[in-house]
């Protein structure tokens, strides 16, 4: 017990240098998901750049609180305890900045065109805290199919197998169904 309360009694900053900050979370929210339903925001939390440290129960994780033990002299002492322990992600602007470019990206990539992200930090006590906005974009709907073929044996073997084609009318339009459908028309 007296163990548990040392460690919780410990900063999870001490390390942090002055005007610096620790992620401590980064929250997403998909503004318009009543429109898309089928996306989800979890699918998009793996773009983001900068990861926090991970924590294990709640917002706990005593790897972070051993790293911290560190007396600075860089004896045996702090080479144990930031060996057993795990240094705190020191927050980044430039990585918000990436990872709005690479939201972006990846939406377009799936068929949100257009779409929009915004972010918001928050900070305190030397912590960070990330918000991320995102509007889905506009999707297109594929409404003819044609085919131009110009090798006629290219179109005799393709035209064969366009029950397996992987584009058809009604879906969205997105650069990562027609790469799929390149993929398996070239084998």
């Amino acid at each position: 017990m007296a163990i548990l309360l040392l460690i919780a009694s410990c900063s999870t900053t001490k390390v942090i240098p002055d005007g610096s900050y620790r992620l401590k979370e980064n929250i997403l929210e998909v503004t318009n998901s009543d429109q898309y339903p089928q996306y989800k925001d979890s699918e998009l939390k793996n773009y983001i750049r900068q990861k926090p440290n991970t924590y294990f129960i709640g917002q706990w994780n005593p790897f972070l609180y051993i790293y911290n033990w560190s007396n600075g002299k860089n004896n045996g002492w702090d080479k144990f305890v930031k060996k057993l322990g795990q240094a705190p992600v020191v927050f980044d602007k430039n990585m918000v900045n990436a990872s709005n470019d690479n939201l972006e990206t990846h939406l377009k990539y799936v068929g949100f065109y257009n779409s929009t992200i915004t972010n918001s930090i928050k900070t305190k006590n030397k912590k960070a805290t990330v918000k991320y906005n995102v509007t889905l974009g506009k999707q297109y709907i594929i409404d003819d199919i044609k085919f131009v073929i110009l090798d006629p044996i290219l179109d005799s073997i393709y035209m064969a197998d366009t029950l397996n084609c992987m584009v058809k009318k009604g879906m969205p339009l997105s650069e990562q169904i027609l790469d799929a459908e390149s993929e398996r028309a070239a084998t």
